[in-house]
Order: structure tokens, then sequence, then C-alpha cells
């Protein structure tokens, strides 16, 4: 296993896991479009979120 990149908390197990760094199908160097993101991939994301954010017209103040 590789070493942890971020630790989070299991309330299940009550205690912190580590989560591994990604690798590539080699199992070192990630690959683009194959073992991460592309470019056009993030861009929709962040479109897909921003669509979803309220803008705040049913706020009155």
């Amino acid at each position: 296993m590789s070493t942890p990149i971020c630790k989070v908390w299991d309330a299940e197990q009550g205690k912190y896991v580590g989560i591994p760094a990604i690798k590539g199908t080699d199992g070192k160097t990630p690959v683009r479009g194959t073992d991460y993101w592309t470019a056009s991939d993030k861009q929709e994301i962040v479109t897909d979120v921003l669509a979803a954010l309220p803008d705040g017209t049913e706020v009155a103040y």
C-alpha cells in the first residue's frame, strides 16, 4: 500500500483511516485521461456545480 496522502475519520471503525495516493495503471505514473480527469472533465464538473448553486433570488434582505 502506498503512503496515505490524507487521513479521514471513519466513525464506524472509530479511527482515522488513510486514503492512498492515486497510482497509474503501471503502479507508478498516472496517465492523463486514463488515471485522472482531463481538462474537459474538470470544466464539466465546474459548470455543473455552478449551475446547481442558488443565485440568491429566493432570498429577501
